[in-house]
């Protein structure tokens, strides 16, 4: 989602909560809410890469092989 897209949708749900606040805040708050901790769950499964690692590996790695 490009940050049009994504400006143009959160100014839709402010216009949107501004003309129904009473009536839809709840409902926003508890799918932000989902929202957020999918997000969470998702790069919390992720490992950061680690560059100066991936070298020292490949370079044993690279040692270790029989190159003709």
């Amino acid at each position: 989602m490009d940050t049009a897209s994504y400006d143009a949708a959160v100014e839709g749900l402010k216009k949107l909560l501004s003309e129904r606040g009473g009536e839809l805040q709840a409902v926003a708050a508890a799918k932000i809410e989902q929202i957020t901790a999918e997000l969470k769950a998702e790069t919390d499964g992720k490992v950061d890469f680690d560059a100066s690692e991936r070298l020292k590996t490949g370079f044993i790695k690279f040692k270790q092989e029989k190159y003709l």
